[in-house]
């Protein structure tokens, strides 16, 4: 409740149409900080992943396995086209 009445004197401060934009730019950035975090959330994931795995193997094994999602496009002559 603390905040509602707040947020509201703030903006008869500062102004309502200028608060948009300020809004806009924090929805960008929060937009780019969440697919940023789904990036870096995945690659943390493989990491710990592959400790998990080393923990139990010796490195040639862990090696062979982490050819197998590079190798398989390979496999399929698939061709990526990031360009």
């Amino acid at each position: 409740m603390i905040g509602a009445i707040v947020s509201g004197q703030i903006a008869d401060y500062i102004g309502r149409r200028v608060g948009a934009w300020w809004l806009d730019l924090g929805r960008l950035l929060v937009g780019c900080g969440m697919g940023l975090l789904s990036y870096v959330l995945m690659t943390c994931c493989g990491v710990s992943l592959t400790y998990l795995i080393g923990a139990f193997v010796n490195w040639r094994t862990l090696a062979l396995i982490g050819k197998l999602p590079c190798s398989c496009p390979e496999l399929y002559h698939v061709e990526y086209n990031f360009m």
